[in-house]
């Protein structure tokens, strides 16, 4: 009779073992599926907000008039634009545009210049 007894809270004492690991299986699986969700939550999250796209330039023309005292070289660095290297670039373009064979401008003088803009500008 002592055997049985003995075998009977030997086996209860098994099943509390198992009844044990599994408790403990489940909370390691519940912090490994939660620390995953994290890890790849986070991840998407950062990929998603680091999809900062730079604004779109359109590229306009416009007439200016020169003003007393203005050079080519002041024009160009207040109008260049990212599509020239430099603003000896930017000032060849715009002689070439306005058909002008040296630096020289005169006050009153209409030139016309590029710029770009993030503003889209339609014709009506």
């Amino acid at each position: 009779m002592e055997s049985r007894s003995n075998n009977i809270k030997a086996a209860a004492h098994k099943r509390q073992q198992k009844l044990r690991r599994l408790v403990i299986i489940s909370v390691i699986t519940v912090f490994i599926v939660f620390g995953a969700c994290a890890l790849f939550g986070s991840m998407l999250s950062s990929a998603h907000n680091s999809n900062n796209e730079e604004p779109v330039n359109f590229k306009y023309y416009k007439s200016i008039v020169i003003q007393p005292g203005d050079t080519l070289w002041d024009i160009a660095g207040t109008y260049i634009t990212k599509d020239y290297d430099s603003i000896p670039d930017y000032i060849r373009a715009i002689k070439e545009m306005n058909s002008l064979d040296s630096d020289h401008i005169q006050a009153g003088q209409n030139l016309m210049i590029m710029y770009n803009s993030t503003e889209f500008v339609s014709k009506q």
